[in-house]
């Protein structure tokens, strides 16, 4: 039979139609039956808690996942037909995950000039002129020659967008991008979705972005339990949505927001960091920072640190062990200043009349006083 060799069509099909699609590992269904369309150019955000199918479900649209039941068509080929050429439908869908996954021993460039050249035949001359034009798109033109472990989380991810740009795909599908970078990356890589987004490109966007979500997608879909439980645009499901179980999910998440929000504003209210412009160095408020001045206490000992937080009693006996500097184990007998600030406590109790025995090394004479210390028994017990 003739393989199947399938190539974007302009249609008034949806580009994504998914008819009861469910996915098991093993006993485990985490898929139960998901019916969703997607039309070319839209943006469509899929938001639910952790465990809901989300990722599952992305990763079914291109078939990294065998799919159990139900049928995902893309362009009109039915990627679940095991005689599809899916290699070749993937050719037109590009794929962003939550780590990266850049060569480490290839450069920026290299990362995505790959695909191209493997795949798509490309010379590497043209190759290289898509990827220096794609990487200034995602602003890291001046990163091209660097390998993976000298970039930022932020930065890796942007290649990896360039990377999966680069095969010219019509279908852009992102896991939870931003999951796994610091929140001061999170703002590029929404950037760059932003701008794809502007550029009429069809995605599908796994996010816990609330505020992303809301922006810039057509429309929202809230998964729970391997169920689609509501979908609509963000200003329905995020202004009033119906189901209760979406309802309780934003309340949560939104609250948590907001929580973060009022903390900030607290901070800036009680003016402990003074407002400043990101290339102005952090310095507090002198007028309302907490004073942090520090008296240093006068010491005429020559304790070290470990032994100056000593309680005030061992620091009064004349025969306070002291600590060698080439040594870890410290010397029994050697006298220490006696500091005027603190009034003696038990100095008139100690005499050095007892020895350590077998050893002609002086020890406290009164146990009772001094050995109830644990750091004493350490220092001067046989």
């Amino acid at each position: 039979m003739t393989e199947s060799n399938p190539t974007p069509t302009a249609t008034t099909e949806p580009k994504i139609r998914v008819r009861g699609l469910k996915k098991s590992f093993g006993d485990n269904e985490v898929l139960k039956g998901i019916d969703v369309e997607i039309q070319s150019g839209e943006v469509v955000c899929v938001i639910g808690p952790s465990g809901s199918g989300k990722s599952t479900f992305l990763r079914c649209l291109n078939r990294l996942e065998d799919i159990t039941g139900g049928s995902v068509v893309v362009d009109n080929f039915d990627v679940s037909d095991k005689k599809i050429d899916i290699d070749r439908v993937r050719q037109h869908i590009g794929m962003v995950f939550q780590h990266f996954n850049l060569f480490p021993h290839m450069t920026a460039i290299e990362n995505v000039m790959l695909g191209p050249v493997q795949t798509k035949r490309a010379t590497k001359e043209e190759a290289r002129a898509t990827a220096v034009r794609l990487l200034d798109q995602v602003g890291l033109a001046e990163k091209a020659d660097a390998k993976p472990a000298s970039l930022s989380g932020g930065q890796k991810q942007r290649v990896a967008i360039a990377r999966a740009l680069a095969m010219n795909p019509d279908i852009m599908l992102f896991d939870e991008a931003t999951s796994a970078l610091d929140p001061e990356m999170v703002g590029e890589v929404l950037q760059v979705l932003r701008d794809l987004a502007k550029g009429g490109m069809t995605m599908v966007v796994v996010t816990h972005e609330m505020g992303f979500a809301r922006e810039v997608a057509d429309r929202v879909i809230f998964m729970a339990d391997g169920y689609v439980v509501e979908e609509g645009t963000p200003e329905q499901i995020f202004g009033s949505p119906r189901e209760a179980r979406t309802q309780d999910f934003l309340n949560k998440v939104l609250c948590h927001f907001q929580r973060g929000q009022t903390r900030a504003v607290s901070f800036a209210a009680q003016g402990s960091l003074a407002p400043r412009s990101p290339s102005t160095p952090y310095a507090p408020d002198p007028t309302t920072a907490r004073s942090r001045e520090l008296t240093p206490r006068a010491r005429t000992s020559s304790y070290p640190p470990s032994l100056a937080k000593m309680p005030l009693s061992m620091c009064a006996m004349k025969n306070a062990p002291t600590m060698s500097r080439n040594s870890r184990m410290p010397k029994i007998g050697t006298a220490a200043p006696t500091i005027s600030a603190r009034p003696p406590m038990i100095s008139s109790q100690v005499t050095t009349n007892a020895e350590i025995p077998g050893s002609g090394t002086p020890m406290l004479s009164n146990p009772a006083v001094c050995l109830s210390s644990p750091l004493v028994k350490a220092f001067c017990q046989p």
